[in-house]
């Protein structure tokens, strides 16, 4: 094992490196810019599983490449690869216990970590390896929360509840996404540390286009200028609530006298469902499916609104991306939304959500408000403090 300068941090996350959106953007684009700060301090590490041998035989997947690093927006990341099974499926995706062959997994990386100075660790399996870390080599940690793994994950079982009340108790710091989600932190357990550090957004590459470039892009994704725009940016999950869709976008059609058009951007399971209930409604919808997250400024230029009826969120990159670039965003009154887009901009969830949300919709579209993007939300800025926390604990 090759010796390690004590005063290196190393930084560790989870995700999908052939899947790049949401949570991993966020990580990723924390990471570069706190990098860029000072680039000889950080090692960068990815805890990444991979099908076993029966699972790429029933999914008909004929070869798996492990690389042992990768460069991912000009960030070298190191691979820490465990096997993903039949077991680990059933007992960890749908029990939500403990997995024999991860905790395994987990204890063949600790020793990589002993001679850290500190670890900076994203979500829960980064954070439950470094606290295995911290036990037995006195490796101190902090950890920065995205968004389920606070207000999701921890109550799928006590085991689950446990291990984030674990990693929260012994860091020597939490950092929180929004306001919102410390506040739902102080639920798992009340005597943590934390501070929010605010998903930022990269103004060189989110921007207001020229009429130009905006012309440029709606003929890249035949969008029609000359209708209002109403787009839904994200997966098709149910955490994210894409089933009200359909009958908010079928009551802003019928109220609204211009020409709209609606488009789902994005991928996920209830893609199919989607599809039947707008048709059945006579919703004018289009699918833009699998968007690269560099492509998305061209999709938030050529809408007039973005809609967020998520029930649950910690701060979401739709909220800063399309105000960044220019466009209203109406949102749900969950997470870090309001702290984004402004309360105003919000709705709470209830049982007149729906029509609630349809008619703020249509207030935004009818007024053609100029939106602001507060200066929080900046990576720089983020990327700063980060580093000032990094420096105080080193010291």
């Amino acid at each position: 094992m090759k010796t390690i300068d004590n005063k290196k941090i190393a930084i560790i996350f989870y995700g999908d490196y052939h899947n790049t959106r949401g949570a991993f953007n966020a990580t990723i684009n924390r990471i570069k810019h706190l990098i860029a700060l000072d680039k000889e301090r950080y090692d960068v590490y990815l805890m990444i599983s991979y099908p076993d041998f029966f699972i790429r035989k029933v999914k008909k997947i004929s070869k798996y490449v492990k690389d042992k690093e990768i460069i991912v927006e000009g960030v070298k990341i190191n691979m820490l690869w465990t096997p993903f099974t039949l077991f680990d499926y059933i007992v960890h995706s749908k029990l939500h216990l403990e997995s024999i062959i991860e905790n395994r997994v987990r204890k063949r990386f600790v020793k990589k970590f002993k001679d850290y100075k500190l670890l900076s660790v994203h979500s829960t399996e980064p954070g439950f390896l470094a606290f295995e870390v911290y036990k037995q080599y006195n490796v101190p940690y902090v950890v920065t929360w995205h968004g389920g793994d606070i207000h999701t994950s921890p109550y799928f079982s006590k085991i689950e509840f446990e291990k984030a009340k674990s990693i929260l108790e012994n860091a020597r710091g939490n950092f929180f996404v929004s306001e919102k989600l410390l506040e739902l932190s102080k639920d798992i357990s009340q005597i943590h540390s934390g501070i929010v550090l605010y998903n930022g957004v990269d103004k060189n590459v989110f921007y207001e286009y020229s009429l130009q470039d905006k012309s440029k892009a709606s003929q890249k994704y035949n969008i029609n200028l000359n209708e209002l725009n109403v787009a839904y940016v994200g997966n098709f999950y149910s955490v994210k609530n894409v089933l009200s869709l359909p009958p908010i976008f079928k009551i802003i059609q019928e109220k609204l006298t211009k020409p709209i058009a609606f488009y789902l951007v994005g991928s996920g399971k209830f893609e199919q469902q989607l599809r039947e209930d707008c048709l059945k409604l006579g919703v004018n919808v289009y699918f833009i499916l699998n968007v690269p997250s560099k492509s998305m400024p061209d999709i938030y230029n050529c809408m007039d609104l973005v809609v967020l009826p998520s029930l649950n969120e910690g701060l979401p990159l739709t909220a800063v991306e399309s105000l960044a670039c220019g466009t209203q965003i109406v949102g749900s009154r969950v997470g870090g939304i309001a702290e984004a887009i402004g309360v105003e901009n919000t709705i709470p969830l209830g049982d007149n959500f729906v029509e609630e949300f349809a008619n703020l919709c249509l207030i935004h579209l009818r007024s053609k408000n100029r939106p602001i993007l507060s200066e929080l939300f900046d990576w720089n800025k983020t990327a700063v403090l980060e580093k000032e926390v990094y420096d105080s604990l080193l010291n």
